[in-house]
């Protein structure tokens, strides 16, 4: 990796590097990135060049800019629920709970469903392993406040890794390999995505029809000090609703989101998303979704009201045909 500007590509874009079409990277060399990246965050200072803790702020003290600038209203909460550092050993296995979703355009899109295999399950283990290490990294890449050659040095350990990721890369417009589109399970999407480094995760679960999702935000997602950014509230309630569409029977694609903040919503604190279809008008399926407090979940702090689009046999054609083994099995 020569360069910040590849990088970013790298990590943004979760895997895909535009132009590049090599065969995807091994489960080993995925594990192996999970213990590099968690040794660079446990490593003392005196046994490497790097330490990510040393001098790091903790996630209730502002920065140094944030201590002078008038516009920092309280200290940051806690990143995680219970305000606890990740351990060197990582998380536990991966276990997908999520429910499935059915995606617009690909019911009888000629896409086989995967099939669970022990190698697939590997994968999708060490995918979900890499993408906590990645959200570890990003959270204290933005909480630290290490001496300026500390930066330097992690940041030259960062494409060092970028590049070993980047040796093996899909297409863009190629799923990934843990992935079933026929099923709509996307261990990269930027919401509910365990491999995603810029997820959450949402956690989602189907509940007498309605979509209920949970969910703690951390300084990934700041927008005001302390406080969600409004944009990643609105993704939140794209996903939760989308849940929802498929499992009334009405997967589609966003045609209309009407979104009001009632309340700002804090980091740090465990969220609840609730979902629900009200109305089905022709192609189209109407649902409403709220984001509130865990601890208060009837009071909520943004609403939203969505139009999801149930695809023409043409539309969905002319969007994911390219993708099917047969495009003219696309309905």
């Amino acid at each position: 990796m020569k360069d910040a500007k590849r990088l970013t590509i790298a990590v943004g874009h979760t895997g895909h590097e535009l132009g590049v079409t090599r065969p995807r990277a091994s489960t080993s060399v995925l594990e192996q990135l999970v213990r590099d990246a968690r040794a660079q965050l446990h490593t003392p200072l005196s046994r490497r060049t790097v330490s990510w803790f040393t001098n790091d702020r903790s996630p209730n003290e502002p920065s140094a800019q944030e201590q002078e600038s008038p516009r920092f209203l309280a200290p940051l909460p806690p990143w995680r629920q219970d305000g606890s550092m990740p351990t060197p050993d990582g998380p536990p296995p991966a276990v997908d709970t999520t429910p499935d979703r059915p995606l617009a355009g690909f019911r009888h899109a000629g896409v086989p469903q995967a099939a669970l295999t022990a190698e697939l399950a590997d994968r999708r283990e060490a995918v979900a392993q890499l993408g906590e290490a990645m959200r570890d990294l990003t959270s204290f890449t933005i909480g630290s406040e290490v001496p300026v050659d500390v930066l330097r040095a992690v940041a030259e350990d960062a494409r060092r890794l970028a590049a070993t990721l980047a040796e093996r890369q899909r297409r863009l417009d190629e799923p990934s390999s843990v992935d079933d589109l026929q099923r709509g399970q996307r261990w990269f999407n930027p919401v509910v995505g365990r491999g995603n480094p810029i997820a959450p995760p949402m956690l989602v679960e189907i509940v007498d029809g309605a979509a209920i999702g949970s969910c703690t935000l951390d300084w990934r997602w700041e927008g005001p000090p302390t406080y969600a950014h409004g944009g990643i509230s609105a993704m939140l309630l794209d996903q939760i609703m989308g849940y929802a569409a498929a499992a009334a029977g009405h997967p589609g694609l966003t045609a209309r989101l009407e979104v009001r903040y009632r309340s700002t919503v804090p980091l740090g604190q465990p969220l609840r998303l609730h979902a629900r279809l009200i109305d089905v008008l022709g192609v189209r399926a109407a649902l409403e979704g709220s984001i509130s407090l865990a601890s208060a979940p009837d009071a909520p702090l943004v609403t939203a009201e969505g139009r999801f689009l149930a695809l023409r046999r043409e539309q969905a054609k002319r969007l994911f045909g390219a993708r099917s083994a047969d495009p003219d099995q696309v309905t």
